[in-house]
């Protein structure tokens, strides 16, 4: 949830540029006909709604200095404080405990644990402390805001539908109740019109002409989107007043379609009736339906400006309409984009390509180049490592201070929030952190067997990046790490163990231990259980108690010439590592590299 809700605050700063910017095009536009502008509040919805991630030089973004990560980053450094506190105290209590409070499976029963392995639990945080984690804290009370706000809306529209219940049909899909003192549309799968009792012929053809067309336009809908962003976005009083606004817009676009072929009698005559409608209208009390001929987002002012825009309404010549519409179009897309990171000279680094060292044989033949990388904060760079001409992404996630810093070259997801907890405290503990997105497509998981492609491309894309690990000046080349989860786990075990010299450490992570063949040209046989024991360097086999047997890791940790096995409760199955289990494995994995130095 807190991901979600650090997400949103992204998509609301983003949201509240677009906003401004169709409120300014709104003012320098006020004589032009409403629907140019509609275009522009589909825009501010989608930026909104939808977390957009397309970037171009022809965003609108590209020219304003905003930085999405400000306010997340805030949250995030006053929860850091919190966290590191919190990490200390834990040390010192598991320090104290571990020795007394061994958890002992059934599978150990009656049997010698070897020395090598060492299964403990760490103590799940107290409650105070999780309840002090200011980022989850804000998001409970976002999600709280959402509900409320929500439930208000769901309240008021059953309130209204239980009112109108006795409404007594007088047409198609047309309604008249004596509970309603002015017309307007209502419901959400099946729009329909509610009038008041007392209604002559012209105001009655009017009124429907008008109701009729916001159903025609589907202004029901976009009024419930509407609702949707100020209830996700009720915390940004910009998402407020565009809805405010938006509300305007939609009436005076409703009746500019409605009037377009009128001439100036009858525009008069539409005009009077939307006077008299305001005077008597009580759809003030129906937040939900805002969509009435005489409509509640309209006072005195309002209406005058909305009876001035039907008076003043022209059609536009097609080639004025089209002109019009490529305008906003353009800058629909303008704002829709995100902005494209410009390198600075000293982020990019281009190099010829150098052969691999000669101590790889084969089937290890390869290629590589120099690093480039990019500036995303000052703790963190994108890289583009490289093997064989094509790109391996990846992030650089630094610790504060000067480097060369120890390194943990990371085996895992690079897209998406699932290490980002890890990371953190990786980094917070004085660590660097390499990861990297192994280049693998769907034939490398179905041939020649299941998942040995894959395996063998994972393999070759590590040894590339621990090969380009000394052009990152931050690096201490001296103090380099591996740690694996799942099938990063299986890589981090095959790299670890036949490139041992080159590292101090590594921490296995529910690895998948399995023979993988890949028997095509070049051939590779990888079975984990045949090479640990020519591992000599520390390394931590972490385990989930929910796991259904520890024998595989068990077995694991026994072959390692200098393995120790940590089971923790529960396991990470979910691919996710927000939760207790995960800080509980980064506190294992510290604690397991600093026992190297």
């Amino acid at each position: 949830m807190t991901d979600i809700f650090l997400k949103v605050l992204e998509m609301s700063v983003m949201g509240s540029v677009v906003i401004l910017v169709t409120l300014l095009t709104r003012f320098l536009m006020r004589k032009r006909s409403k629907r140019f502008i509609m275009i522009l509040w589909a825009v501010v919805a989608v930026r909104l709604l939808i977390p957009l991630n397309i970037g171009s030089v022809f965003s609108i973004f590209n020219y304003i200095p905003l930085n999405t990560d400000v306010i997340a980053s805030q949250v995030q450094e006053a929860e850091n404080a919190v966290f590191k506190a919190k990490t200390a105290a834990t040390e010192k209590e598991a320090a104290a405990d571990i020795q007394d409070e061994a958890v002992v499976f059934d599978e150990l029963k009656n049997e010698n644990v070897p020395d090598a392995v060492q299964t403990v639990t760490m103590h799940p945080l107290a409650d105070t402390a999780a309840a002090l984690q200011i980022k989850t804290v804000l998001a409970c009370v976002w999600l709280a805001g959402v509900i409320a706000v929500a439930a208000y809306s769901v309240i008021r529209f059953t309130a209204l539908k239980i009112r109108l219940k006795n409404a007594v049909k007088s047409g198609r899909n047309v309604y008249v109740s004596d509970k309603v003192s002015a017309p307007f549309v209502f419901g959400l799968i099946v729009p329909k019109i509610y009038l008041p009792e007392v209604l002559s012929d012209r105001e009655r053809e009017f009124v429907l002409m008008h109701e009729r067309t916001h159903i025609r336009r589907g202004d029901w809908i976009r009024k419930v989107i509407g609702m949707a962003v100020v209830a996700i976005h009720w915390f940004n009083p910009l998402a407020w007043l565009a809805f405010f606004l938006f509300g305007q817009d939609i009436e005076m676009s409703c009746d500019e379609t409605a009037v377009k072929d009128m001439d100036a009698e009858r525009k008069q005559a539409y005009a009077v009736s939307i006077v008299n409608f305001a005077r008597r209208s009580n759809s003030r009390k129906y937040l939900v339906t805002q969509l009435g001929f005489s409509s509640n987002d309209f006072g005195r002012r309002e209406v005058a400006h909305r009876v001035k825009n039907i008076i003043s309404y022209r059609k536009g010549t097609k080639i004025t309409t089209a002109f019009m519409t490529l305008v906003m179009l353009l800058l629909a897309v303008s704002l829709g984009l995100n902005s494209k990171p410009v390198l600075a000279a000293e982020d990019i680094m281009t190099f010829e390509k150098i052969e691999a060292p000669a101590k790889h044989e084969a089937p290890f033949d390869y290629v590589t180049a120099e690093p480039a990388s990019e500036k995303v904060s000052d703790n963190e760079k994108k890289i583009s490592f490289y093997r064989d001409g094509k790109e391996i992404s990846g992030k650089f996630c630094l610790p504060e201070g000067d480097g060369p810093f120890k390194t943990i070259v990371l085996c895992g997801i690079v897209d998406g929030p699932a290490y980002d907890k890890t990371v953190r405290y990786f980094t917070e503990s004085g660590y660097a952190v390499v990861m990297f997105e192994p280049n693998i497509t769907m034939e490398d998981y179905t041939a020649p067997a299941p998942n040995s492609g894959m395996i063998f491309h994972y393999i070759l894309d590590l040894y590339a990046v621990m090969d380009e690990l000394r052009y990152l000046s931050d690096v201490d080349l001296s103090n380099v790490y591996l740690w694996g989860h799942q099938t990063g786990g299986t890589v981090a075990a095959y790299a670890g163990t036949e490139r041992q010299a080159e590292i101090k450490g590594m921490v296995l992570v529910e690895p998948e231990f399995e023979e993988y063949t890949f028997s095509e040209e070049p051939k590779l046989v990888v079975n984990i259980y045949d090479i640990l024991p020519n591992c000599s360097v520390p390394a931590t086999v972490v385990w989930g108690t929910l796991h259904p047997s520890t024998r595989p890791a068990q077995k694991a940790a026994d072959l390692l010439q200098n393995g120790r096995l940590t089971v923790l409760d529960g396991n990470s199955y979910s691919r996710t590592f927000e939760d207790d289990y995960a800080d509980r494995t980064a506190e294992e994995t510290i604690k397991a590299f600093n026992s190297c130095n």
